[in-house]
């Protein structure tokens, strides 16, 4: 394990490698990304489903913001497919930018839309993720972390 994790995650750590051992690594993708991430400036998540709302765990998007995280949304996947991590980047493009679409005319602006479409990274979950790639994934995500961001 790299240098970028902080002590207080070792414990987390541990109870990742409890859950995968187990045989509940299959829907436990999301939580790794929620527990080990959810503490980084820059990064948003999606709110937590309601309890009458099953998680299907197909995807696991984050909100990248640029000037708190102190990369873009594009960046952060770029680098992260330099160490054959791959990522979606979600609702891009947005259907109404597509050529087919041009000609309709749309009377809102689309702003959060086109904000959603610029920052949201979708990261790998599946169901035989195991420690080391959620380890990977984490320290390339961390080191990417710009302290200096605001």
């Amino acid at each position: 394990m790299g240098g970028y994790f902080a002590p207080e995650w070792v414990a987390t750590l541990e109870r990742i490698r409890w859950l995968l051992c187990s045989g509940m690594g299959g829907y436990f993708g999301a939580d790794w990304v929620a527990t080990l991430l959810r503490s980084m400036h820059g990064l948003r998540f999606q709110p937590e489903p309601r309890d009458n709302i099953t998680y299907n765990y197909a995807y696991m998007p984050i909100e990248v913001d640029e000037q708190e995280f102190g990369m873009s949304r594009d960046e952060l996947y770029t680098r992260l497919k330099e160490y054959n991590i791959f990522t979606r980047r979600y609702f891009y493009p947005l259907v109404c930018d597509f050529s087919c679409y041009k000609q309709v005319s749309v009377q809102d602006s689309l702003e959060v839309a086109r904000r959603v479409a610029q920052d949201i990274l979708a990261l790998p979950i599946y169901y035989d993720l195991g420690l080391e790639e959620v380890e990977k994934v984490c320290e390339v995500v961390f080191s990417c972390f710009s302290r200096e961001a605001k």
